[in-house]
This record gives structure tokens, sequence and C-alpha cells, in this order.
């Protein structure tokens, strides 16, 4: 946070500025993209398929415990994921309501 705390009110307003429009920018405009490219490789006859769930819920186990070890080592990483865990824990109730079923798999 030194170096944060070391910027200009006006230079922090342009980080935050340039990181909401990031955000905004990877949910409005990415995902059409991916699935332009997804579709272009099962016409080229590459099959694809989501990870089970047990496949993917391993992976979150490793990542949780890489994340963890890395914020035991590093105070920014620390403060980032302890925020970012404050984060997800406030937005799990809107989450749990709002999710929508998976549609069936498209062929």
């Amino acid at each position: 946070m030194d170096v944060w705390n070391d910027f200009g009110e006006e230079v922090q307003e342009q980080i935050l500025v340039a990181c909401k429009a990031t955000v905004m920018w990877s949910l409005a405009a990415a995902p059409a993209p991916q699935g332009e490219t997804i579709k272009e490789f099962r016409e080229q006859g590459v099959k694809t398929k989501r990870f089970p769930d047990k496949v993917l819920a391993a992976l979150r186990e490793a990542s949780t415990g890489i994340l963890e070890e890395a914020a035991a080592n590093d105070e920014v990483i620390a403060e980032a994921y302890q925020s970012i865990q404050h984060y997800m824990v406030r937005a799990q109730v809107w989450d749990d309501l709002q999710q929508i079923p998976p549609a069936p798999a498209a062929n």
C-alpha cells in the first residue's frame, strides 16, 4: 500500500478508472470472441469439453493452496487475496439467488 499511498489523488483516480474500464471490457467484449473461436475449432473437428467437476474441484484446491502460500510470503498479495475473499463472501448471497442452472451442452 505504500506505493499506492504515495500516488496523488488524481493518479489514484486514473488507475481506478482504468481498472474499472478493463473489467467492463472483459465482461462485455471477451466472451463473444471466445465463443466464436470455440465454434471455429469445432468446425475443424476439435471436440471441446468442460472439465469434470472433480477436476475443477482439484484445481480450486490447488490454486487456493498456492494463493495462500503466496499471501503468507507477501503482504501485498495477502492484502489483495484477503480483499477478494471478503468480496466473495459478501457477493455469495446474491450469486446464490441469481444463479441459473447451466443449459444442456450443445453438440
